[in-house]
């Protein structure tokens, strides 16, 4: 038998299939720009979490000190400048012209420069705080990624990317699932001994903001495509995991999203009546769930911190204190309106409340962070992005750009009360990015 085996191998015909598949042309397919690409895009919106999650378990088993001893910001550290030659490569060797998505990149740039070097303290705005990570590196590299995805993604890439997005939600929830309802010690958990689902995200706030993100692309399959069975499950899990999650932000945001998307598919006439049942049933699906859920929770909510269960507190004070960040970093605005305070320098010039125990270095509102973090002039280029990325997702008729543009939407809505983190932040951009990608022509197919 082994001879036999040596004898194939050794044939003419396998000698030429091993070179051929050595060849230089294949290698340099598998090394192609669009590859090249999907690695970055995966390492940067999966191996950040993983190295998150990898990270804490390494200070739980006591191999280092503390998370701060490793950055899980490098991973992007090292995409951005590969993200950069393929933005710079395809504007030369296909010699694309400028579009206003391209100057608005450049205005992004001259403007997290400056407000860099303008920065309390330069060098953590330029690589980000040892707790946040979110400096301009971090930020053009979302950038980029971007415009990356907006210049290369075909049809296909987009649904691989929904897919991959969906995917990485779906790991994350499983593993918030056993946070929540397992007891094992391998298992990492909110601080304090709180069970609150955080999958690979590491703080419920982030891991809700995902949450919601991929019940925005869902809940657009179920009103706009065939619905099955395995949507229905992710769905459900999705909203399981929302619920864990105990961040009222998320929650609330999934509230209006939803009824913000049933207006948009009511007033774009994609809800024929079978899908308006599907509606309804969401509809009552949603507080059954949440009463379910929290029946099944009530003795671990009892044991720790429930922020649902404080709902009226958090209400009235915007979201844990929220409000009052918000009026004080209005004032940080005022003296600092052009050039903003630089990436991650906050809490430099914040008026801290002695009373508390945690230092605000962060505005609590994606929208006022940008502001104070880059002024106007980083500002304006920033909200023009969006806003074109609304105004497409809103006039386009094709399918694909309806699933990003609730995702988008999802996102969009969450930013008004939380924050962007390396671990989330660059989902939303590759949304952007494909829904830009989606050229007008192909908008009526």
């Amino acid at each position: 038998m082994l001879k036999k085996i040596k004898q194939i191998m050794n044939t003419e015909i396998n000698k030429k299939n091993i070179l051929k598949l050595l060849s230089k042309k294949n290698i340099l397919k598998l090394l192609s720009k669009k590859n090249i690409l999907y690695v970055l895009t995966f390492s940067i919106l999966f191996l950040v979490q993983f190295t998150t999650i990898l990270i804490n378990y390494l200070v739980k088993y006591g191999i280092i000190e503390n998370v701060s001893s490793v950055n899980p910001a490098i991973v992007i550290y090292i995409c951005c400048p590969f993200l950069l030659g393929i933005y710079i490569y395809d504007i030369i060797k296909n010699k694309r012209k400028l579009d206003i998505f391209d100057y608005i990149l450049i205005a992004l740039f001259v403007a997290g420069l400056l407000c860099t070097v303008f920065a309390v303290e330069p060098k953590m705005s330029f690589w980000g705080s040892k707790y946040r990570h979110e400096g301009f590196v971090c930020v053009f590299s979302y950038y980029l990624l971007c415009m990356n995805w907006k210049v290369n993604a075909s049809k296909e890439d987009v649904k691989k990317l929904i897919k991959l997005i969906l995917f990485i939600g779906i790991i994350n929830a499983i593993y918030a699932m056993l946070q929540v309802y397992t007891n094992s010690t391998h298992i990492l958990r909110y601080y304090m001994g709180r069970k609150m689902a955080v999958g690979f995200c590491g703080h419920h706030n982030f891991f809700g903001t995902l949450m919601v993100t991929c019940l925005g692309i869902m809940t657009c399959y179920l009103l706009t495509e065939k619905i099955t069975l395995k949507n229905i499950i992710i769905y459900i899990l999705f909203l399981i995991s929302l619920i864990n999650c105990q961040s009222s932000g998320p929650i609330f945001t999934f509230i209006i999203m939803t009824v913000f998307l049933i207006i948009f598919y009511l007033i774009k006439k994609r809800l024929p009546l079978k899908k308006l049942i599907v509606v309804g049933i969401l509809v009552l699906l949603v507080p059954g769930m949440y009463v379910a859920t929290m029946y099944i929770n009530k003795t671990s909510f009892d044991n720790g911190y429930c922020e649902l269960c404080q709902i009226k507190q958090t209400i009235m004070t915007g979201g844990t204190g929220r409000i009052r960040i918000w009026t004080n970093t209005l004032d940080v605005v005022k003296d600092n309106w052009l050039v903003g305070v630089g990436y991650d320098n906050l809490h430099k010039v914040y008026n801290q409340d002695p009373t508390r125990i945690r230092i605000v270095d962060n505005a609590h509102n994606v929208y006022l962070h940008t502001l104070v973090s880059t002024g106007i002039i980083g500002f304006i280029p920033y909200m023009m992005l969006l806003v074109l990325a609304f105004i497409r997702g809103v006039k386009s008729k094709n399918k694909s750009m309806v699933i990003l543009f609730s995702g988008f939407i999802a996102y969009s809505i969450q930013a008004f009360t939380n924050i962007n983190v390396i671990q989330i932040a660059p989902i939303y951009y590759v949304l952007i990015g494909l829904m830009l990608s989606i050229k007008e022509e192909k908008a009526l197919e």
